[in-house]
């Protein structure tokens, strides 16, 4: 299973780097891909089925939905194919959600890295410590840093990452230029 998820990650991020240049509008064609290419839907069919729950659902840092289904998020899509986790239209829309999040978390007090991941990741669904250790490891903030608006897009990427795994940090839904649309909509 690891050596498929390898495979998979070195065609993502191939096909990524060879889209750089690729067209970004739909109808608009690229000479250098040609216009309906096979390879290209074969590809985007496996990603898709490969890519973790966070990167399929458009929600990179696993929201989970309430129990009680709760409000209708901005950018939420309609249907509900994840019972577990919330669904959103674009990643942008999953970081303005956990944006709202943070934000209320901070209203009540909660602004420490080590605070804010004991909350968004209660130990008793996660290795709470492994987390902070690990956003602490990748973001160079200590555990107990009070998080600011400027820490966000930093703190989600490195959150976005431990969510979806090391192996999918290239996918452009946990680039810092995805995330910073995100808070703009926040």
């Amino acid at each position: 299973m690891l050596v498929i998820g390898l495979v998979v990650s070195v065609v993502g991020l191939l096909v990524f780097q060879s889209r750089k240049n690729a067209p970004k509008i739909a109808g608009q064609v690229n000479p250098a891909r040609g216009e309906n290419n096979v390879i290209d839907k074969v590809v985007d069919s496996i990603m898709s089925l490969a890519a973790p729950r966070g990167i399929r659902n458009n929600n990179p840092l696993n929201i989970k939905e309430p129990k009680d289904g709760g409000d209708f998020w901005v950018g939420e899509l309609d249907t509900d194919p994840d019972a577990t986790f919330e669904e959103f239209i674009s990643p942008e829309y999953g970081y303005r959600a956990a944006k709202r999040v943070i934000d209320s978390y901070r209203r009540r007090g909660v602004k420490t890295l080590a605070a804010i991941i004991s909350t968004f990741a209660p130990s008793s669904e996660n290795l709470t410590f492994a987390y902070i250790s690990s956003v602490s490891n990748r973001t160079g903030f200590a555990h107990d840093r009070v998080i600011s608006d400027s820490d966000l897009p930093a703190l989600f990427r490195a959150m976005a990452i431990h969510e979806n795994g090391v192996a999918w940090a290239v996918h452009p839904s946990l680039s810092i230029d995805t995330i910073n649309k995100g808070l703009a909509l926040a």
